[in-house]
């Protein structure tokens, strides 16, 4: 059971206009700009009432200059931590674990966010969320789109890019036995039209590889059969941040993990 503290916190005039402004306006997330613009005063002033206002749980500090509303009624306080993504890089998507649980592929609920981006953007941490960022190659980046989540507009990966991105990187989502669930579980909800073009688009054969032998192994049937056909230069590891392995020529790849253990 959880007990609510009775303790009283006392607002200041400036600090109750500036929460009544913000909540009218039904703002979410505000920039320090949004605060100077309500409180006619110095810009020393808005920073010591923003500062008030944090220290009495008010609001909180994304990062400099950004800062999350608390509603007055605790109880409405909530903020889906994928709309936070637009304020740490404009170009990104959602991909990865968080992509997988999104879309109801995976049981697992990650607790990092992982977001695909093109260029470097550092690790971010929110309340108990870490946000983590995959640099991919500029020709991996598509196969995206977007969604409203509490007003913002965010964009996430379609769950057959989150497979192929999860094959490319399986240690961003819990390795490949999630993938192989995914694959078992929902074959039937796949667009495997849409799947085999982004393949294509990839031009990845370590992951067109990966995706097959999944196939293959779960006994599964349909429209990416004749890919098997083809004959592989050379090899490439089943689960690229593993060991050695045993060569499976049919598919041209070291098999180090054990996809039965891997989906335990």
């Amino acid at each position: 059971m959880v007990i609510m503290s009775k303790q009283k916190i006392t607002l200041g005039s400036m600090e109750i206009s500036l929460l009544s402004s913000l909540e009218h306006d039904k703002k979410t997330v505000f920039y320090f700009a949004d605060a100077l613009a309500r409180i006619d005063t110095t810009r020393q002033v808005v920073r010591n009432v923003l500062s008030r206002l944090a220290k009495k749980g008010r609001i909180k500090r994304i990062k400099k200059g950004v800062y999350l509303l608390v509603p007055f009624r605790f109880r409405d306080y909530g903020q889906h931590e994928f709309s936070l993504l637009p304020l740490f890089t404009k170009e990104y998507y959602i991909s990865f674990w968080s992509a997988l649980y999104f879309w109801s592929l995976t049981e697992q609920l990650p607790r990092t966010i992982y977001a695909a981006v093109r260029k470097s953007v550092k690790t971010r941490d929110f309340e108990e969320v870490r946000y983590r960022f995959v640099k991919l190659s500029g020709r991996y980046f598509f196969g995206f789109e977007e969604i409203e989540i509490q007003g913002a507009n965010v964009t996430i990966a379609s769950k057959e890019k989150t497979i192929l991105d999860c094959l490319l990187h399986p240690e961003h989502c819990g390795g490949l036995g999630e993938v192989a669930k995914a694959l078992r579980d929902y074959w039937g909800d796949m667009d495997w039209g849409r799947l085999r073009q982004y393949l294509e688009k990839m031009n990845n054969s370590a992951v067109e590889r990966r995706l097959l032998y999944i196939i293959s192994w779960l006994k599964l049937k349909g429209p990416l059969s004749g890919f098997a056909k083809k004959k592989f230069a050379g090899f490439r590891k089943l689960c690229p941040g593993a060991g050695k392995g045993k060569y499976d020529r049919e598919f041209g790849l070291i098999i180090n993990v054990d996809l039965g253990d891997e989906m335990l």
